[in-house]
């Protein structure tokens, strides 16, 4: 009559048992009514989905955004990163507009604060 719940040890002190039908015991796949029903019905949903899993990795990849580095008129290279939004998408899409410029503001024409050498 003791238990463990969320490592809490609990009491039952009322207990109501469970009352036994004829063929309880046995699964629900015993009987040919539930095979006749249910037999093969995984086959066709299987096919589907092998059929959109193409059509759903190419809508999830990630976009890459890049920032172009220049040091007065000296242009020094080329920054790419991967958004990674499969993980974090409102993160991820929220750097993509800040990157592209798409709201008005963003990072273009901006300033590095501070220049770490060979990092």
């Amino acid at each position: 009559n003791d238990s463990e719940l969320f490592g809490r040890t609990i009491r039952v002190n009322i207990a109501k048992p469970q009352r036994i039908k004829e063929g309880s015991s046995k699964p629900v796949w015993a009987d040919d009514t539930w095979l006749q029903e249910h037999a093969g019905e995984t086959l066709n949903k299987d096919e589907d989905r092998k059929l959109d899993l193409p059509a759903a990795v190419k809508e999830k990849r990630n976009p890459q955004v890049y920032f172009d580095i220049t040091v007065g008129k000296h242009e020094l290279g080329r920054i790419i990163m991967m958004l990674r939004a499969d993980i974090v998408p409102k993160t991820a899409e929220n750097f993509r507009c800040l990157c592209t410029h798409e709201k008005g503001y963003g990072y273009q024409a901006s300033t590095f604060h501070r220049i770490v050498p060979d990092f």
